[in-house]
């Protein structure tokens, strides 16, 4: 299945290139998985068996920056490495280039990459990770450095560093402001973090998880549960965001919504026909995907369908190459 066709670009050139003629630059975290893939999930305390268990390149702002090169997209990542020469560093380094993702302004850290453990249950569809991280974030003068105006697109995964996000973000809003016509912006809002909501504001293009919504709902709203359509429609109202700002929602089964304004659209799962293989990367899978319709002047409500589709397919194979 090449979804790639229905965008109508042209093959990815998978060489290192200057990053003046990439198109899109995903500024996040890149990780090493290690999957064990079980039948149901174990008790404390037990010893179990797994099914199977896969080692790969994981990371929302790092998968996906490789979904929208295995699109067909011309994408650069950027944020911290661990020590060059150490295995998951390198093994995160050889996924980018398979893929054709080009990293750059990067900062190599004396420390090691991250290592997410993952325990898939297969009987669920679920995955619970427990992350080991030492690597130091990018810091507010690394992100300023960023040359905002030389890409067309700019996606940010809000880490939890937001003494040096918030203003490196204010800084970049600022930048593109001033040259108009030059970058997209957009966040992608994961975590139950309701300080991360002010980020919002300086954002074209907003990805909220569902995690994030209910926490927003019941820490800023005061509501104990909300759906998608409602938070949607209350960022709105409420001006978190700017007027004409695209704020997106993905509800796992229940497929994503997505409202400019005044006007949302609901686009549904699409489940893989012959079940949930691998559901590690669906969110990152469904934001890249989004990110590289958009970027190619997809109208927003076919886009949300395409990154459901893809997303859809996604957890029906192992990994993510072969969404190309």
């Amino acid at each position: 299945l090449k979804f790639a066709f229905f965008l109508m670009t042209e093959p990815c050139n998978r060489s290192v290139v200057d990053h003046a003629e990439v198109d899109v630059l995903v500024v996040g975290m890149a990780c090493v998985d290690i999957a064990s893939h079980c039948d149901k999930y174990p008790t404390e305390d037990e010893c179990t068996r797994s099914i199977e268990q896969r080692i790969a390149r994981g990371g929302n702002g790092a998968s996906s920056a490789c979904v929208l090169a295995l699109l067909k997209g011309s994408a650069s990542w950027c944020g911290s490495l661990g020590r060059r020469g150490d295995a998951m560093t390198e093994l995160v380094l050889d996924s980018f280039q398979r893929c054709g993702v080009q990293p750059s302004h990067c900062v190599v850290q004396d420390a090691p990459q991250p290592v997410a453990n993952i325990i898939v249950n297969r009987s669920k569809a679920t995955r619970t990770v427990i992350l080991n991280n030492q690597l130091p974030e990018l810091s507010k003068e690394q992100l300023v450095a960023i040359p905002w105006t030389s890409y067309k697109w700019v996606h940010i995964e809000i880490r939890p560093s937001f003494e040096a996000l918030e203003p490196a973000i204010r800084h970049a809003r600022g930048v593109l402001d001033a040259s108009p016509g030059t970058a997209t912006l957009s966040i992608e809002l994961e975590k139950p973090r309701a300080r991360d909501l002010v980020l919002a504001k300086f954002a074209d293009v907003v990805f909220c998880s569902r995690e994030f919504a209910e926490c927003c709902f019941r820490e800023i709203a005061g509501v104990a549960t909300c759906n998608a359509s409602q938070f949607l429609l209350w960022l709105v109202e409420k001006q978190h965001v700017r007027p004409g700002t695209l704020v997106i929602c993905a509800w796992g089964a229940d497929g994503a919504w997505a409202r400019l304004g005044e006007l949302e659209h609901h686009a549904g799962a699409f489940p893989p026909a012959h079940g949930v293989i691998d559901p590690v990367g669906a969110g990152d899978t469904f934001n890249g995907a989004v990110i590289r319709a958009l970027s190619t002047g997809v109208e927003w409500a076919k886009a949300l369908e395409f990154g459901c589709r893809v997303a859809g397919f996604k957890i029906g194979v192992h990994g993510f190459e072969d969404i190309a």
